[in-house]
């Protein structure tokens, strides 16, 4: 994935939305993690977003970089069997899984947090292969996004108002 036409970083991390974005490609590359995507969304307010609304980018890269640590996790679903009983909350085993493993990983939400040697940065959500919930936190010093083109408008522009 190269030729990209733009670029940005952790400055503007709660400007992207990964909700229902899937990860294509999971590397590690000189202290490095790298995403790639199909696509994510960029917030109308992002300074590089020149439309009114929020869009999509089409294939685009995720750069974690100087990576100190990071854990992938299933969320295996203790008594799959069980019948559910309503008020009981599911009860999930945490699995530690190796980070390529979390590859067709579909976000639900992400988070950023600073800590004391840059950032976490946290994402949640269904693991594609397995269909378990899962869990990706990496601590790094800085985040790059970068992408070619702004796409199409974002799945939730007008999604209220009934126009889509």
């Amino acid at each position: 994935m190269t030729g990209f036409k733009f670029k940005t970083t952790e400055e503007h991390f709660n400007l992207f939305d990964f909700h229902d974005c899937h990860i294509k490609r999971i590397e590690e590359e000189n202290g490095n993690i790298v995403l790639e995507f199909a696509y994510v969304y960029i917030s109308e307010q992002h300074p590089l977003n020149p439309y009114p609304v929020a869009k999509s980018t089409g294939p685009c890269k995720a750069t974690f970089t100087d990576v100190s640590t990071h854990q992938a996790i299933l969320y295996i679903e203790a008594q799959p069997a069980a019948i559910y009983i309503e008020g009981k909350e599911t009860e999930f085993e945490e699995v530690p899984v190796s980070l390529i493993d979390l590859a067709q990983m579909e976000i639900v939400k992400s988070a950023k947090k600073a800590n004391e040697k840059g950032f976490i940065f946290d994402f949640f959500g269904i693991d594609w292969k397995t269909s378990e919930f899962c869990g990706l936190a990496i601590k790094a010093e800085g985040f790059i996004l970068e992408w070619g083109e702004f796409e199409e408008d974002a799945w939730y522009v007008n999604w209220d108002s009934g126009e889509k």
